[in-house]
């Protein structure tokens, strides 16, 4: 049996408030999440006994509730998921990993003109405890262009945090086979986006520079590294479009992203970006930045 299933027998899900262990956890297969990818979540990183930025996941969580009209703030309040995911990584005595928080639709009828015959919405908290390596650790990888397209903020908006993830999916799948552990994403105008399940940005002097809020999911290890920038002494921050041009040519360049932490990109399709090394400022960023989140994460007990 792998480390995730032997972890899996004793992990304590929340599926509407009830505990159940991980091997009887499941979901209805008229479930509108399993039917159509139709919820939104989170990814909430618990690091040395402290859940990071709750508060910044809870408001992106119920934001992107309301935007897909799933009538979460009638079901819980925010005061109320909060507890949920507290308690949640306290019954599973979590000090490093990360819960998954779902929310669907609900569950009935197959057939989208059947969204007012649903019975939901369902809320779902699930833990994964076999998380590798601190958060104060810098990973570094290699990055390759991917050939799956963000798509428009007019079809879909970024900035909803939803449970359609097929494209990431398909660009980590496009990489599997190459040096690159990293798939940078370009709109179809040729803008850098973002990876999959992480935020870029690229180093160029004293300068920080990711791409607007617009194309992208905003995150909020993102958000956090910007205010941090804004207070810096030297460094500054920049919200700017970005085509791999601006990758290419960076002294530096990294990702970012709740689970993630910061990561290194030290070479983009094969050609070294900087010295093809690690950079002090990703080294100095990646510091500042976990000691802050930890620094500030709510303690789960």
């Amino acid at each position: 049996m792998s480390e995730f299933a032997n972890l899996w027998q004793d992990t304590w899900v929340n599926i509407n408030g009830e505990f159940v262990k991980g091997p009887e956890a499941t979901v209805s297969v008229l479930d509108w999440s399993f039917v159509y990818g139709d919820g939104i979540f989170e990814g909430v990183r618990v690091a040395e006994g402290r859940m990071l930025k709750l508060d910044k996941h809870l408001d992106r969580f119920y934001r992107s509730a309301k935007r897909v009209r799933i009538g979460l703030a009638d079901e819980l309040t925010k005061a109320e998921m909060r507890e949920l995911w507290l308690e949640t990584a306290r019954k599973n005595e979590m000090t490093d990993g990360y819960l998954r928080p779902i929310v669907t639709r609900g569950e009935g009828p197959i057939g989208i003109s059947n969204n007012d015959r649903l019975e939901g919405p369902n809320v779902y908290v699930i833990p994964q405890l076999n998380r590798s390596g601190g958060l104060r650790e810098l990973a570094a990888g290699r990055a390759r262009l991917s050939a799956v397209r963000s798509p428009s903020p007019v079809v879909r908006d970024p900035r909803v945090k939803a449970n359609h993830y097929i494209p990431n999916i398909l660009a980590k799948i496009e990489i599997a086979d190459t040096d690159a552990s990293v798939p940078i994403r370009l709109d179809d105008a040729g803008y850098v986006t973002e990876a999959a399940g992480t935020n870029v940005f690229v180093v160029s002097g004293d300068t920080v520079l990711t791409p607007g809020e617009q194309r992208i999911l905003s995150g909020t290890t993102r958000a956090t590294l910007l205010e941090m920038l804004d207070a810096h002494d030297r460094l500054k921050g920049s919200v700017t479009d970005l085509t791999p041009y601006d990758l290419y040519t960076a002294d530096e360049c990294f990702v970012t992203g709740s689970i993630t932490g910061v990561k290194s990109i030290t070479h983009l399709n094969g050609d070294p970006i900087g010295t093809g090394e690690v950079g002090p400022v990703t080294e100095e960023i990646n510091e500042l930045l976990s000691n802050h989140l930890i620094g500030t994460g709510t303690p789960i007990e």
